[in-house]
């Protein structure tokens, strides 16, 4: 006979560990946030958010445009190309129009880890808070991303400057509960 109650206290025992994970890596992006912010006088912010990126037309990637292509595009292929969501690693600068860089795909498993990165062509997968910590490293280290973030921060000092106000976050209040928990494909 099927034993029900063995399954029914494995997912319940599932549950609980996908929720410590989640409690963790909400930890490490929220350390990670406070270090930035502290760093750059409240000026960055890292969080999750949905991002979108621009993909294409078939017929266009077919014949090898790729990225490069939206540079060469006339408006009305422009509107063409798709505007696909996604998951990200968004860093936010305070003060800045259009302020919001996202850093890295991100991909969570339904029981927290592993987490998937994907930034300049290269894909980390981490499986632990270490880990965790240490491709997040990875990713603001990274060359492309650095260059962005680089313009960013001249923006917003230019702002100062201007004397535009100065935004600052508080995140006394952020929920670092673990997500409700929803489907996944």
């Amino acid at each position: 006979m099927a034993d029900y109650l063995k399954a029914l206290n494995a997912g319940v025992a599932a549950a609980k560990k996908a929720d410590a994970n989640f409690l963790a890596i909400n930890l490490v992006i929220h350390e990670a946030s406070k270090q930035l912010s502290e760093a750059t006088g409240q000026r960055l912010r890292l969080s999750k958010a949905t991002a979108t990126k621009r993909i294409l037309p078939a017929p266009l990637e077919a014949i090898g445009l790729g990225a490069t292509a939206s540079l060469l595009m006339s408006a009305s292929i422009r509107k063409a190309a798709a505007e696909i969501p996604y998951d990200a690693l968004v860093l936010t600068v305070a003060g800045v129009p259009n302020g919001q860089l996202a850093l890295c795909e991100w991909k969570e498993a339904q029981e927290g880890f592993p987490v998937s990165l994907k930034f300049s062509g290269k894909e980390l997968t981490c499986r632990d808070k270490r880990s965790l910590e240490a491709g997040l490293m990875s990713v603001l280290s990274d060359a492309d991303n650095g260059r962005q973030i680089d313009q960013l921060l001249r923006k917003a000092e230019i702002a100062v400057q201007s004397g535009e106000p100065n935004i600052i976050w508080v995140d006394e209040d952020e929920d670092l509960s673990p997500p409700a928990h929803l489907p996944r494909p």
